[in-house]
This record gives C-alpha cells, structure tokens and sequence, in this order.
C-alpha cells in the first residue's frame, strides 16, 4: 500500500465527500514508465497532481524533482491528459477540488457537443 501524505487524505477525503471516489484512482500508472498520477479520472482523462511541500527542501523541489515532474507532465499531455497540479493550500481550501470537477464537466460537455457535428 502506498504511503499517502496528509494532503492526499485530504484530498480523498474531499472526493469521497462528493462521490467522485468511484471514478477517481489514486496512485495510477498512466504509461508504461514509472511515472503515476496522484489522482487520475480515467474516463475524461483528467488528473490531479499535489504539489506538496513546495515551501520546504525536498525531492520535488530540486533539479532533478523538478525536472522529472516536468517529463511526467508533458508526457501525460502528449498523451491527451489534462494535468492539474495544485498546492496544499489549495487542497485545503476546496479549489483544487473544485478545479477538478470544472474540468471533468468541461471535458463531459465537449465529449456531447462532439455527436453534435
């Protein structure tokens, strides 16, 4: 089992709050490398990514962090996910959940208004 920060509980909390927990997986392997999304909605291919610890020295916040969570994000886009990387603060005032649930609808709508052509 994944060793899940503070935020990320929080942040699955929130989701289960809503019902989006059946919808949502955590930890997922989006390619055949080792790269994983915090949280990803398969079905609109939308995902959220916790920026953690941004104030604090840490693995993210080096070079080499950085760097690789720039390889994981152009990758994810170029594969057609829309990545949504959020701060804690944001994870704790509900804008990071709400950006979420504005993305999967905008992606819901335009996936109907396509039939439409």
């Amino acid at each position: 089992m994944a060793n899940h920060s503070d935020l990320e509980e929080l942040f699955w909390f929130q989701l289960k709050a809503v019902g989006l927990d059946k919808f949502v997986d955590r930890e997922s392997r989006f390619c055949g490398r080792m790269f994983r999304l915090d949280f990803a909605h398969w079905q609109s291919m939308v995902a959220v990514e916790i920026q953690g610890g941004i104030w604090s020295p840490g693995g993210h916040n080096t070079g080499a962090g950085i760097s690789r969570d720039c390889e994981k994000f152009c990758l994810a886009a170029s594969m057609g996910w829309r990545v949504l990387p959020v701060t804690g603060k944001m994870v704790e005032d509900g804008s990071a959940l709400n950006y979420l649930m504005r993305t999967i609808d905008l992606c819901a709508e335009r996936e109907e208004n396509e039939g439409d052509i």
